[in-house]
C-alpha cells in the first residue's frame, strides 16, 4: 500500500487503497477514473471478460457510513476482445458513460469505437444505450474521450476524418453530442473545428458543461508542430457553434496543449504535459476565463519543483479554487515513473501549490497520477501499472481533505433563547448563571470533526468543581431555543448519548479526557453526522429549583467523512 506524508491539516490525507474484486495481472485498473460525491468509477481496460482478452471492465464504488465498498462491476453488453472498454469514463449522478475506442461500432467487424451508457435504476446498473458515430470508420477512436452533464453526452473521436469542403481531413478528429429525450439518446450535433487540419487529433480530451463543450486537439500546429489547441463550442437550443479557439500564450512545438482539459462554469483548465516553461517537457496547465463570449488566459500553472518528463498536466481536474495535476512519469530516486500528483489552491487570484502526493513505498513504473478525479474534498488517483494484484494489475487511491468542521454555538442563557428558569441569565454566548459564575458556564469545540482524521475536543469552563456529563443529541431542543431544565436550559434532543462522567477541576472539564475514545466513537456517530453537544453539571448550591444542577450553552457539530 502506498503511503503519503502530510504536513498540514488542510491537505488531502486519509489514504485508502482501492483494489477491484477480482483483480488480475495486466488489467491496468486505474487508467481512467471519475468521482462524484459518494460514488467513484474506475476502469480496468485490459481486464479479460471470459476468454476475451483486453475486453475491459469498469468498477463502481460507493461510500457508506465510513468506507468505500465495491458495489458493481460493469461490462459491455457485447464484450469484444481488444475493445478497451473503459479507456475513458464519465459519471453524472446515476449515469455512467464508458468509452471503448476499439470496439465494433455500427457495423460488425468495423472497430470504429463506441460509448456505452449505464443507468442506475431499481437498485442495479443497467446498460441503456450503445452510442456510435453515424459516419464512423475503422480506427476513428470514437469513445477515446467521454463527458456527461445534465442529460447530454459528449464523445470524442480523435482519429475521425471529417468532411471539410467535401473532402475528408484524415485524423483531424471530431466530437459528437448526444441528448437524452427520455426515451433514447439521440445525436444532437457533430462538432468539427472550423480550421480542421490533418492529424490534429481533436477529441482526445473532451469536457461538457450545461451549454458549452471544450475539446482538445493536442496535435494542432498553430504554435508549431504538435503545440496543440483547444476549442470551445456553445449551444443555443439544440444548435452548437464554435465560440473560441484557444492556444497557449508563448506555446511552442511539441507542448501537446489540449491533451487533458476540464471545463468548470466560466473557466477552463488545459494541460500541456510536454510544455518546456520550467524544464524540458516538464509540463504546465493553462487556465482560461470567459467574459461573455470572450476567453482569456488568466494563469499558467507549473510544479513548484519541476522535473523534465514528469508529465505534469497529462491528467487534471478542476474544482472551485482547487486544481489537481497528475505527474504520472515523475521519478523519485531509484523509482522512475513512480508518479505523483500536484495540488494547487487559488488565493487572491494566484494559484499556489499546497501539496505533493508522492507514493512513499510505490514501485517504479506505477504511473500514479495517470488518472485523477476531484469532487469537493475528495480526490481519486489511479496508478494503472501498480503490481499489488499481479504485474500491471493497477490500483486506485482515495484521499480526503479534512474540511474545517462546522462548529456553531446556540441555545444561550443570555436572553436570546428561552428564559433561564431562575431569572438567572448568563453572559453572552454562555449558559444560565450558576452559583460560582454569574456569567454561566461555556462550552466550546475545537479541532477536526472528521471520522477519518478526528481531533475534536469539547471544553467546558465556568462551573463549580463537582462532576459533569457531556450530552450528545441528534436534534435541537425546542428548535434550538432550549427548554428550562434544573437551573438551566436543556438544548439537545432526539437520540441522546452520555459521554463521561468527568470530574470538574478548577471549573473546567474536557471530552475526550486523556485515554478516552474519540468523541465520535463514544457517541457512535455515523454519517450524515450533525450532532448537538451540551454539558450538564452538578451545582450543589442551587439557585432556585432545588435540582442541584445546571447546563452550559450548546454546540452544533457537522461531522465529515
Amino acid at each position: 500500500m502506498l503511503m503519503v506524508a502530510l504536513a498540514s491539516q488542510d491537505e488531502f490525507g486519509g489514504e485508502t487503497l482501492q483494489l477491484p474484486t477480482p483483480g488480475v495481472s495486466n488489467a491496468r485498473f486505474g487508467i481512467s477514473a471519475d468521482l462524484q460525491g459518494d460514488r467513484a468509477v474506475v476502469s480496468a481496460i485490459w481486464e479479460p471478460v471470459g476468454q476475451l482478452s483486453q475486453a475491459g471492465a469498469v468498477y463502481v464504488f460507493d461510500f457508506g457510513a465510513t468506507s468505500w465498498t465495491q458495489t458493481a462491476r460493469l461490462e459491455a453488453g457485447d464484450p469484444q476482445a481488444g475493445a478497451e472498454f473503459g479507456t475513458e469514463l464519465a459519471l453524472d449522478g446515476d449515469c455512467i458513460v464508458v468509452g471503448a475506442p476499439m470496439a465494433e461500432g455500427a457495423l460488425p467487424g468495423i472497430k470504429s469505437g463506441a460509448a456505452y451508457v449505464f443507468e442506475f435504476s431499481g437498485g442495479s446498473w443497467m446498460q441503456t444505450a450503445k452510442l456510435v458515430g453515424p459516419d464512423s470508420a475503422v480506427g476513428d477512436g470514437f469513445g477515446r474521450a467521454v463527458s456527461v452533464k445534465g442529460g447530454r453526452i459528449l464523445v470524442g473521436a480523435d482519429s475521425h476524418a471529417p468532411l471539410v469542403s467535401g473532402s475528408p481531413v484524415n485524423n483531424a478528429g471530431s466530437a459528437y453530442v448526444f441528448r437524452n429525450t427520455g426515451a433514447a439518446w439521440i445525436l444532437e450535433a457533430k462538432l468539427v473545428a472550423s480550421d480542421a487540419q490533418p492529424s490534429d487529433l481533436m477529441g482526445r480530451a473532451v469536457s461538457l458543461g450545461l451549454d458549452r463543450a471544450a475539446i482538445g486537439a493536442h496535435e494542432e500546429d498553430q504554435n508549431g508542430i504538435g503545440a496543440g489547441a483547444a476549442y470551445v463550442f456553445v449551444r443555443s437550443g439544440s444548435t452548437w457553434f464554435e465560440e473560441a479557439k484557444l492556444v497557449a500564450t508563448h506555446g511552442t512545438a511539441g507542448d501537446r496543449f489540449g491533451r487533458a482539459l476540464r471545463l468548470l462554469d466560466d473557466e477552463l483548465a488545459v494541460g500541456a504535459y510536454l510544455d518546456d516553461g520550467a524544464l524540458v517537457d516538464s509540463g504546465a496547465i493553462y487556465v482560461f476565463s470567459r467574459s461573455g463570449s470572450n476567453w482569456a488566459q488568466t494563469a499558467k500553472v507549473k510544479a513548484e519543483v519541476p522535473q523534465s518528463g514528469d508529465g505534469f498536466g497529462k491528467s487534471l481536474d478542476f474544482g472551485p479554487d482547487l486544481l489537481v495535476a497528475g505527474t504520472p512519469f515523475h521519478a523519485e530516486p531509484v523509482s522512475p515513473d513512480i508518479g505523483g500528483v500536484c495540488i494547487f489552491e487559488r488565493s487572491g487570484g494566484a494559484w499556489n501549490q499546497m501539496q505533493d502526493l508522492v507514493p512513499a513505498s510505490g514501485s517504479p513504473n506505477d504511473q500514479f497520477g495517470l488518472a485523477v478525479a476531484l469532487s469537493g474534498a475528495r480526490l481519486l488517483v489511479g496508478a494503472p501499472l501498480d503490481d499489488d494484484q499481479g504485474s500491471n494489475s493497477g490500483s486506485s487511491f482515495h484521499y480526503e481533505r479534512p474540511r474545517a468542521p462546522q462548529h456553531s454555538s446556540f441555545c444561550f442563557g443570555d436572553g436570546s433563547a428561552s428564559a433561564c428558569p431562575c431569572a438567572n441569565p448568563g453572559g453572552q454566548g454562555r449558559g444560565c448563571a450558576n452559583s460560582v459564575n454569574p456569567l454561566g458556564a461555556l462550552l466550546t469545540a475545537t479541532g477536526m470533526a472528521s471520522l477519518s482524521a478526528e481531533t475534536l475536543v469539547l471544553d467546558a469552563s465556568g462551573m463549580p468543581d463537582s462532576v459533569s456529563l457531556f450530552l450528545q443529541g441528534t436534534l435541537d431542543q425546542n428548535s434550538g431555543q432550549g427548554t428550562p431544565f434544573a437551573d438551566g436550559l436543556l438544548c439537545v434532543a432526539g437520540t441522546i448519548k452520555r459521554l463521561g462522567p468527568n470530574l470538574i477541576v478548577s471549573g473546567a472539564s474536557r471530552e475526550p479526557m486523556s485515554g478516552d475514545l474519540p468523541v465520535s466513537e463514544q457517541g457512535q456517530v455515523v454519517l450524515p453526522g450533525d450532532r448537538t453537544y451540551q454539558v450538564w453539571y452538578r451545582n450543589p448550591a442551587a439557585t432556585c429549583t432545588g435540582a442541584g444542577s445546571n447546563l452550559t450553552n450548546a454546540v452544533r457539530v457537522t461531522w465529515l467523512p
